[in-house]
């Protein structure tokens, strides 16, 4: 919806609040849940991360 991959989608919150506000126009939800992922947590830690092209994140 805002043409980005994964990565950028839970890296950078500017592009993750985009794709929730396109999501709600396009979609109506009754509650928006703005759960990214684990591994953002893990990185705030300073774990290294692989961010796989067609695969989950996780840890090096």
């Amino acid at each position: 919806m805002v043409n980005a991959t994964y990565r950028e989608w839970s890296a950078n919150a500017e592009i993750a609040a985009q794709a929730y506000f396109k999501a709600t126009e396009e979609f109506n939800p009754d509650i928006i849940v703005t759960l990214l992922d684990q591994s953002v947590e893990d990185a705030g830690f300073g774990q290294k991360l692989i961010f796989p092209e067609n695969d989950a994140p996780h840890p090096n």
